[in-house]
């Protein structure tokens, strides 16, 4: 835990210099090569950490997220409006997500709960490149399709508590408004959400009166 601290304090003290010294004009007002060699760099430093302390897991977060960091950065030098706007920050999230979908798999299932933020920020980088290029309000019916999968992941994927049931519910709700979106059954939304609240009042009775 030691060498990390050092680690990641040294990272924000040379950031912040290099801000310092940007803001007082001493730097160029834009070096984005600095900061995609200062995020790069900070990036694989933490993921060198873990590779160094495998117990921990939590450097894989700063370190993908740097990493992203410096590719989003990178991108803004192609004078690309997809690069830029949309491709570079679907990137960035991408990355941010991996890295929790990393911590479940080099834990072997043990951290379970980092399928939920990593198959949200999937869907959300799908949400993105889908709008960014198809456009046609796809994105939407995509995204929450992803969050489907997310928690279906959650009832198949192995984990310490054994199989849970209750990712089900989200995982159907969320399936059929992506469907009804998909296939363009806006009109009809008020109706699926007030016939599958009902349905999950009704599941979640059911169990309870049965756990009675």
């Amino acid at each position: 835990m030691r060498r990390e601290r050092i680690v990641g304090g040294l990272l924000l003290i040379v950031a912040g210099i290099l801000f310092l010294l940007q803001n007082f004009g001493m730097l160029p007002q834009e070096l984005p090569l600095l900061w995609v060699t200062v995020f790069g760099l900070g990036g694989f430093a933490f993921l060198y950490v873990y590779l160094t302390r495998r117990a921990h897991w939590w450097p894989l977060i700063p370190g993908f997220t740097l990493v992203g960091l410096a590719l989003l950065v990178g991108l803004t030098l192609f004078e690309s409006e997809l690069l830029t706007e949309v491709v570079a920050p679907a990137l960035f999230l991408g990355f941010i997500g991996l890295a929790f979908w990393c911590i479940y798999l080099l834990t072997k299932g043990a951290e379970w709960w980092a399928i939920i933020p990593g198959g949200v920020l999937f869907s959300v980088t799908a949400l993105l490149l889908v709008e960014g290029t198809l456009g046609g309000g796809g994105g939407a019916a995509i995204m929450l399709l992803g969050l489907s999968v997310t928690f279906g992941l959650i009832y198949l994927l192995p984990n310490p508590h054994g199989r849970m049931r209750w990712p089900l519910i989200p995982a159907g709700i969320l399936l059929v408004l992506g469907l009804a979106l998909l296939g363009g059954a806006v009109a009809q939304m008020t109706f699926i959400w007030a016939a599958l609240l009902i349905l999950g009042g009704g599941y979640l009775i059911l169990r309870a009166l049965r756990s009675a």
